[in-house]
């Protein structure tokens, strides 16, 4: 957008069926003489126009955030970070339209724009803290995204620690038990008991007892309590 005396420039990136429908609708009709003093207000009304449109937009975003930060928490899955890293690519978009018209607004007010009137400058003033605050918005939501992403891995790994917890316990049960039965399953001809006529039975119930005791050791130390679930 470009304003010149008696005249306002407006240039449109990607072509759309009408740009600023009620603005076209209010100048095609002509009920109104546009004048020189007008142009600044319509400059005003523009940029106002287009930044409307963004907080849908990231009031939009922040809700499907906080719903994939609570999936996230509850139940990691890749397609999950797949949208967390679609919407910080959105949220980068915006900062950099936001960014450069942040900047260019203040320029604007310290200038001292001969063509701007007070209403147009008053509503600049009151547009550059709405900028403000977009670009702040816009920084926090890519925060969230991070502290998603970060939450992600946080979960995935305590998973994995989980799935090492699990197969340790089952390894630190059946070491005992594959010793006992590597002993007995070595058919030494000089073995004792293996004359035992409860021999077999005798060894099932020691694995039992020692696989018990060890369950037992194992609980009361914390192992079997799962760190992954939800409280």
């Amino acid at each position: 957008m470009l304003l010149l005396p008696r005249l306002l420039i407006s240039v449109e990136e990607n072509s759309s069926n009408v740009a600023f429908p009620e603005l076209t609708q209010w100048l095609l009709s002509g009920q109104t003489p546009v004048l020189e003093s007008d142009l600044d207000d319509i400059l005003h009304f523009l940029v106002d126009d287009i930044l409307d449109d963004i907080f849908p937009i990231l009031e939009s975003i922040s809700h499907h955030i906080d719903t994939l930060e609570e999936a996230v928490l509850r139940r990691p899955k890749p397609k999950l970070l797949t949208r967390t890293f679609r919407y910080r690519r959105n949220l980068r978009t915006i900062r950099s339209q936001v960014w450069p018209l942040r900047h260019q607004i203040q320029v604007l007010l310290r200038e001292h724009q001969t063509l701007l009137g007070k209403e147009a400058l008053g509503g600049f003033q009151e547009m550059a803290e709405l900028v403000q605050l977009l670009y702040e918005n816009c920084e926090m939501l890519r925060n969230q995204c991070d502290a998603i992403t970060q939450a992600y891995s946080v979960g995935i790994s305590n998973r994995m620690n989980q799935v090492m917890k699990t197969l340790t316990i089952l390894t630190s049960i059946f070491a005992p038990l594959t010793f006992i039965a590597g002993i007995y399953g070595m058919n030494f001809e000089f073995m004792p008991e293996l004359k035992f006529r409860y021999g077999y039975f005798i060894v099932l119930f020691i694995m039992s007892i020692v696989a018990l005791l060890q369950s037992l050791w194992l609980w009361k130390r914390g192992w079997f309590q799962d760190w992954t679930a939800q409280r």
